[in-house]
């Protein structure tokens, strides 16, 4: 049996760092449907988890044949990296974030902003 690829272990080496990172996705995507019953949550973690699901089966077969893992990847950090900007620009300062310290006064978009996070925080 020399050469069998069952004795090889290169031979089946599979890239579990990214097998675990389209799971990670996938799951939050479940994770926001089962906490906000988004099925647009459900539908794009799903989604971005099957492709980068793909990319680690590239990737396992070919090192260098990362390009879909590198797009979806690129795609998500554009995307939350938006949604991060523009959520926790509403904030007006690290402390109120922190130690959930509303300000007294509402009339500020900043200040309305940050009550409405508290009052959605259970």
């Amino acid at each position: 049996m020399r050469g069998s690829r069952y004795l090889d272990p290169t031979a089946m080496a599979y890239d579990i760092v990214a097998f675990a990172y389209a799971l990670i996705v996938a799951g939050g995507g479940i994770f926001g449907f089962i906490k906000k019953g988004s099925i647009v949550s459900a539908a794009m973690g799903l989604t971005a988890g099957s492709f980068l699901g793909i990319g680690a089966y590239q990737t396992s077969q070919n090192p260098n044949n990362y390009t879909l893992s590198l797009g979806v990847s690129a795609g998500l950090l554009a995307l939350m990296g938006y949604r991060y900007v523009n959520y926790f620009s509403c904030i007006t300062s690290r402390h109120e974030l922190f130690f959930n310290i509303a300000p007294t006064d509402s009339s500020t978009p900043e200040s309305s902003c940050l009550l409405a996070w508290l009052r959605s925080s259970p």
